[in-house]
């Protein structure tokens, strides 16, 4: 694959094939703990004059063959900006691993726009549901959230073989919704994304909608 990078132009053109999710230390950052197994990434995408405003392309990126959400001995790190609740995650939380049977998920870019166009997760161990649109910025830290959702739980089954990963899932963050996932929403620039603990359709806790933990979003810092 290339990439080119000029003032006049950001151009990638890759095709990752036999890579260990967990020798990605970015990734890693990202989602908490080491995504063992090995994953797919193909990614083509163009940034005239380095304005994400222009961008045009996808990200297309896939465990084919199942991976597994953390290592067994890697805590769960959490990101937190309140000093309430660095003090309650502070190492990170005991967390074992979840099996993921199938991952794959594409990004668009186009009109303006980033889409997270497609999201397929497959796990006897619990449930994962994403969405995200973000009007894109000049630079893409200054990117708006439009749309960032997050619905998730943990299965009997994973309940049953891991009772501590079980509850380190409830344990961090978002709200229980009447689809009995808890839901954590993304708010502001997606450079300084802000996790909350609403329900996906807007309900916040106070009304309707159900209750409003007092805990941190994974992988991101919460405001």
């Amino acid at each position: 694959g290339t990439i080119e990078a000029a003032p006049s132009n950001l151009s990638i053109d890759l095709a990752m094939r036999g890579v260990q999710g967990d020798d990605l230390p970015p990734l890693t950052e990202a989602i908490g703990v080491p995504l063992v197994g090995t994953v797919t990434a193909d990614v083509a995408l163009s940034v005239p004059k380095g304005d994400w405003r222009q961008a045009r392309g996808a990200i297309k990126f896939a465990c084919p063959r199942g991976c597994q959400y953390g290592d067994d001995k890697t805590k769960l790190k959490l990101k937190v900006k309140k000093p309430s609740s660095e003090a309650f995650v502070k190492g990170g939380v005991e967390f074992g691993h979840v099996m993921v049977d199938k991952l794959a998920a594409n990004i668009d870019f186009k009109g303006g726009k980033m889409t997270l166009s497609s999201w397929e997760f497959e796990s006897t161990d619990g449930e994962m549901h994403a969405e995200l649109v973000l009007k894109l910025g000049k630079k893409f830290k200054d990117s708006d959230i439009e749309r960032g959702c997050f619905r998730y739980r943990g299965s009997p089954a994973l309940e049953k073989r891991d009772l501590k990963t079980f509850g380190s899932i409830s344990f961090i963050g978002g709200m229980l919704g009447e689809d009995n996932l808890f839901h954590v929403t993304l708010e502001g620039k997606i450079g300084d994304a802000k996790p909350r603990p609403r329900t996906c359709a807007g309900g916040d806790g106070d009304g309707e909608g159900g209750n409003k933990p007092d805990r941190p979003a994974l992988g991101k810092p919460v405001g």
